[in-house]
């Protein structure tokens, strides 16, 4: 963000926003007054694969520590393809909404907006939705920074689902299915090509 603030000649501050709301979806918290310059479109492009990268990165280890390895025993969805529906399609929406409501509220508390846009502006950072389903965005310093923190925890939740979904047993079978199918077609390439 320094870099890229120096570049356009903004404040490092300002190139910091830019950057955090490319990356985790926020803003719009800073939007330059002029065009930016091919350079400034370059950085950005770069700046928005990385943090592609590190966010499946970011989501995978996260489905592999322990919280999420360990809920879907805890839920007992490993072997029950129903209580893993139950679990993705119930559980996992009920706890974000109870977040979103609780955070939303906290977040219209320190901006002075009404309950409802708190929480429509929470909903749509954590599920990533680019048009938003509120017009409101965080004005204060300390608004700007809680948004940009929640929206990276949404790849926390991100991860719990990847977690509960790939401990369900169906998806061991699938991936069994697959793998035991692409056994057959190699050795029947390599019987036709030897």
């Amino acid at each position: 963000g320094a870099i890229l603030a120096a570049v356009e000649g903004w404040e490092t501050l300002d190139g910091f926003y830019f950057v955090a709301q490319d990356v985790t979806g926020t803003g719009p918290f800073f939007e330059p007054d002029d065009n930016i310059s091919t350079f400034g479109e370059f950085m950005e492009i770069i700046i928005s694969i990385i943090a592609l990268t590190l966010a499946a990165g970011i989501i995978g280890l996260a489905a592999i520590m322990s919280m999420s390895s360990s809920l879907p025993d805890l839920l007992g969805t490993v072997d029950s393809p129903a209580r893993g529906f139950a679990a993705i399609f119930f559980f996992v929406p009920a706890m974000v909404l109870l977040a979103c409501v609780f955070l939303g509220g906290v977040l219209a508390l320190l901006e002075g907006w009404d309950f409802l846009n708190g929480f429509k502006y929470l909903v749509a950072l954590t599920c990533g939705i680019g048009t938003g389903l509120t017009s409101t965005a965080p004005d204060s310093e300390s608004g700007k920074i809680i948004a940009i923190i929640l929206a990276t925890t949404a790849l926390g939740i991100t991860s719990v689902v990847v977690g509960l979904v790939g401990a369900m047993a169906i998806c061991g079978d699938a991936v069994y299915f697959i793998e035991v199918k692409l056994a057959v077609l190699e050795g029947a390439v390599a019987a036709l090509f030897a």
